[in-house]
């Protein structure tokens, strides 16, 4: 993953200079237990710039992006940063689920999705509210 990511940063590098933060190095760490692995890139200080609009005027992503070695389950649109949320969370939840094989986790994260998730996000896009869909990188 790391190597991809450092090949992907290193052509955007090259095609549009100074889009992205230039790459220097990727590797592995000399341990074996756990397999570890870094990328080092320039560092930028963003500042306080809001985020591009989305293009759709909704939540979500055109196609899968990953989270490590996690497919998250972005790629839908949809008005409701409720759903999309629950959505990408509902996923992780499936994939953590069969490994920890704790019932109380299961019991935890179905409460969390089917209650503490709408209980905090729908309240921003009901009653009038309104919340802008715009890019968010999750790193």
């Amino acid at each position: 993953m790391c190597h991809g990511e450092f090949e992907s940063l290193k052509a955007i590098s090259v095609a549009s200079p100074g889009f992205c933060p230039e790459p220097y190095a990727w590797g592995r760490y000399a341990q074996s237990e756990p397999e570890t692995h870094f990328l080092l890139v320039e560092f930028r200080d963003i500042g306080s710039q809001p985020a591009e609009p989305s293009p759709t005027g909704k939540f979500g992503f055109h196609m899968k992006t990953c989270h490590a070695r996690i497919a998250q389950a972005v790629d839908m649109w949809d008005d409701s940063w409720c759903k999309v949320f629950k959505s990408h969370l509902a996923h992780i939840v499936d994939l953590a689920s069969p490994i920890l094989k704790w019932r109380e986790f299961d019991v935890v994260a179905g409460l969390t999705l089917e209650k503490v998730v709408p209980r905090l996000l729908l309240p921003l896009q009901s009653d009038g509210r309104t919340i802008k869909p715009c890019l968010v990188h999750g790193e």
